[in-house]
């Protein structure tokens, strides 16, 4: 008799688990609707596309590639580096903004969410750090330096000094 009770116990407690309901929606076991219609399969598809497309909008660009948007697009051009590294030299255009002073995100905050940025610092690594930030704060189009202002200055690219 406990032997029966021990198989019966799991099937009915998985039957009740397929067939009731959850949150007040009936669940169907094939196809569970969203509320725009769509299955969950299809809108799960939908948010893998969009995490995607703002992965590819978070770019790791070449010195050419770099220099080439820069003087074509309305990105803004952000210099994360220290105050003593902008004073030797920065790419003209370029903004300073101190990844490691506290008003950093402040200052990021004052550009519109849909707007480029452009990062660079001495050798790529803390312009890494201020994408994510930047992505975290809802910035979708950024990029960065990928060598940083030492390889623009290797390939003989002008830097502006006071």
């Amino acid at each position: 008799m406990r032997s029966i009770f021990v198989l019966l116990l799991p099937m009915t407690l998985l039957f009740v688990a397929c067939s009731g309901e959850q949150n007040g929606e009936e669940i169907s076991g094939e196809l569970n609707l969203t509320e725009e219609g769509t299955t969950t399969e299809d809108a799960a598809a939908a948010d893998a596309e969009n995490i995607e497309e703002v992965r590819t909008l978070k770019r790791e660009l070449d010195t050419e590639t770099f220099r080439e948007e820069i003087q074509s697009n309305d990105a803004v051009l952000i210099d994360v580096r220290t105050d003593r590294e902008w004073d030797n030299g920065r790419i003209s255009g370029s903004v300073q903004m101190n990844i490691h002073r506290h008003e950093f995100e402040e200052q990021l905050s004052a550009f519109p969410r849909d707007q480029k940025l452009y990062f660079y610092c001495a050798s790529g690594r803390r312009t890494q750090d201020a994408m994510t930030i930047a992505e975290r704060m809802g910035f979708h189009n950024v990029a960065h330096l990928s060598q940083g202002i030492n390889s623009w200055q290797r390939k003989g690219f002008e830097v502006e000094r006071d």
